[in-house]
């Protein structure tokens, strides 16, 4: 039995704890959360308080596609926002090779609702559920995911003081970041099964602007779910915009990449160019990958 005791909360803004329990291999978290009054006893409305501040730009599309091959495994990302700037709506399309000369344009959506402290993300397309508890800063920090007919996966995030995302963690598996000025720079995935890597990422001078951030987002870096990573639920962004990545595996070249940006006078992405890397670790300039960004500004 756990007793805890609340003294009153006359700061005008909720506060929530986590705690967790560990006993052997199991672990449950449990979270705590008390609502705010001010002084006078009212409870402030907040309801129309924007997430992010106007005059900031916002993602409103990426268009992606091999160079040599426009129109064959093309997608674009399509993002919908509420009035407090929040991701509601993400749409996918893809053009996808079915057969030898035939090409199958595939739709994915998600749909996102807010509460309190928690998210409730759904896709139609694949009867897919997410409902993702919010932490005090309003970052994941456990992901429940229910698809037809199968059993629920739990995955739980850590962030350090700064809301920088240290740890995400399943059941049988886990990977650690590891953040320096600001950025990205390590994850090391390890495995019940004793399988481990190490991916290192490098970065430019340009700052990074970008809400979301879609280059992280669209290589699940690192989220393991890009639904997350495209609402920004996990943690604070790069500081500056990425360079590339390099693993440690035998293969991993097929999987690393370094990017080039163009951006506008105020800073944000225009066009993006991703190239792949030879075994030998030098860049592949044969077929890149081309990201056109598209904005809109945020609302007051």
């Amino acid at each position: 039995t756990i007793t805890i005791g609340l003294g009153v909360n006359a700061t005008g803004k909720d506060r929530r704890a986590t705690v967790t329990i560990e006993c052997g291999s199991t672990k449950i978290t449990i979270t705590v959360e008390q609502k705010g009054t001010t002084e006078e006893g009212e409870v402030p409305d907040e309801g129309d308080e924007p997430v992010v501040p106007a005059g900031v730009q916002l993602v409103s599309e990426v268009y992606c596609y091999f160079n040599d091959s426009p129109g064959v495994e093309d997608r674009r990302i399509e993002l919908t926002y509420d009035e407090r700037n929040r991701l509601v709506r993400w749409k996918e399309t893809t053009n996808e090779v079915v057969s030898p000369g035939m090409v199958e344009t595939v739709t994915q959506t998600y749909e996102y609702e807010y509460g309190d402290g928690v998210v409730r993300i759904a896709n139609p397309e694949e009867d897919t559920h997410f409902t993702v508890w919010l932490n005090a800063a309003g970052y994941a920090e456990r992901v429940e995911r229910s698809r037809s007919g199968e059993s629920a996966d739990i995955t739980t995030y850590e962030y350090d003081s700064e809301n920088r995302l240290i740890r995400t963690e399943q059941e049988d598996e886990w990977e650690d970041y590891v953040w320096e000025n600001g950025n990205l720079v390590e994850s090391r995935y390890g495995s019940s099964d004793g399988e481990s890597d190490v991916t290192r990422f490098t970065y430019t001078d340009l700052e990074n602007r970008e809400r979301p951030d879609f280059i992280g987002a669209w290589n699940e870096l690192p989220s393991w779910y890009e639904e997350l990573a495209w609402a920004g639920l996990l943690g604070v962004r790069n500081r500056n915009l990425m360079q590339g990545t390099r693993g440690d595996g035998e293969w991993s070249y097929k999987d690393d990449f370094c990017m080039e940006y163009e951006v506008d006078a105020e800073g944000y992405v225009t066009e993006a160019v991703e190239y792949g890397l030879t075994s030998e670790g030098e860049t592949d300039r044969s077929n890149p990958r081309t990201y056109e960004v598209k904005h809109i500004a945020s609302r007051k």
